[in-house]
């Protein structure tokens, strides 16, 4: 929110599109982003980088998160219900 608050009041040269958009999704992230950091990132970083714990977390986090973030996009096209977008009819 105080984010969003500076950049609505233009403290900041940036849109706000990119905080709103990962508020709206906040949840379908919050599934996506901890199985995908856990079972396939992570270990896929420990391939090619054996680091400090803490630089392997970090890297994973950023990933998984632009991950999650892509995900989200593709399910909100295709199957928005599993995000919890469902149709409005006409009544």
């Amino acid at each position: 929110m105080l984010v969003f608050r500076i950049s609505r009041e233009g403290a900041r040269p940036f849109s706000t599109f990119a905080i709103t958009y990962t508020g709206q999704h906040t949840m379908g992230i919050f599934l996506l982003h901890k199985n995908m950091q856990l079972d396939l990132i992570i270990p896929w970083i420990h391939t090619w980088l054996s680091g400090p714990q803490l630089l392997v977390a970090c890297i994973a986090a950023c990933i998984s998160f632009a991950a999650s973030m892509l995900l989200c996009a593709v399910i909100e096209k295709y199957v928005p219900q599993l995000l919890g977008q469902f149709p409005k009819y006409p009544g």
